[in-house]
């Protein structure tokens, strides 16, 4: 009968086994827990969002402010601290908003954008300054066109480099872009006989076109004049509509300078 006693310690190539397997299972679990530990701290990362990060305001008079709430959300897991909003214009203002956002929260940021003195197309951008992983701010824009009450379109009626004969017409769009309040045009007055005009219309109480005709023949050489129209909009009781022509033969030469000079002149007179 073989006896075993449990008090001794194994030794030997058995007990070197051992020994390797307590070691690899010890490296194994202290690489596992350093797995667990930095998937842990990657996904705790905050993440802020704007689900419709432009707005695009219209038609808008240049005379009024445009007011939009962006909603910013934290999609992250962890707080998002919000350093700062810059704004790229003074035009461009907004009131103070929360410096931190808890996941899973939303925050809005009102942005008026006044748009005085400005006209055309406008875009302007602000930014949101967060504890962003890649470094870089949160984009929101706003875009739109300030106009008048009345737009001309072009500004003048232009005739550059036309023959001397032959019947010539140009038009003009006299409008209301933003629909603000009907107007009508009473009258059209040229002084200049060897012009006429007629109008045209397009929408009643809001679209017309200011049609200006040369009949020729004519003389080689430029012409100014104005169209002077007359409406019953309260602020804009007289349009003046610059005319400018040049009529030249076939193969002179036309400088392009000098006709926007020319044409820059007649339309500040």
């Amino acid at each position: 009968m073989i006896v075993w006693d449990r008090c001794r310690p194994v030794s030997g190539p058995v007990s070197k086994s051992v020994h390797g397997i307590n070691l690899l299972l010890k490296t194994c679990c202290a690489g596992l827990a350093v797995l667990l530990l930095q998937s842990g701290l990657s996904a705790a990362e905050p993440m802020l969002v704007c689900d419709a990060p432009a707005f695009d305001f219209g038609c808008v008079l240049q005379t009024q402010t445009v007011q939009h709430t962006f909603i910013l959300r934290n999609t992250g897991d962890a707080p998002v601290s919000i350093g700062r909003v810059h704004h790229t214009c003074g035009c461009t203002t907004s009131p103070p908003i929360r410096q931190t956002v808890p996941p899973g929260e939303s925050e809005p940021l009102t942005v008026s954008y006044d748009l005085e003195g400005r006209r055309g197309a406008q875009r302007r951008a602000v930014y949101v300054f967060w504890n962003s992983p890649d470094g870089l701010p949160l984009q929101l824009m706003l875009t739109g066109r300030s106009v008048a009450d009345i737009e001309v379109e072009p500004a003048g009626a232009y005739f550059v480099a036309v023959p001397p004969q032959g019947a010539l017409e140009r038009r003009v769009r006299i409008h209301d872009p933003a629909g603000s309040r009907p107007f009508h045009i009473t009258g059209v007055t040229c002084a200049d006989a060897r012009f006429t005009t007629r109008v045209e219309t397009g929408s009643e109480g809001r679209d017309y076109r200011l049609v200006v005709a040369s009949a020729g023949p004519r003389a080689t050489g430029e012409i100014t004049a104005s169209v002077a129209v007359q409406t019953d909009h309260p602020e804009h009781p007289v349009l003046a509509v610059p005319i400018y022509l040049r009529a030249q033969e076939a193969d002179e030469q036309t400088d392009p300078e000098n006709v926007r000079k020319s044409i820059s002149k007649v339309s500040e007179e």
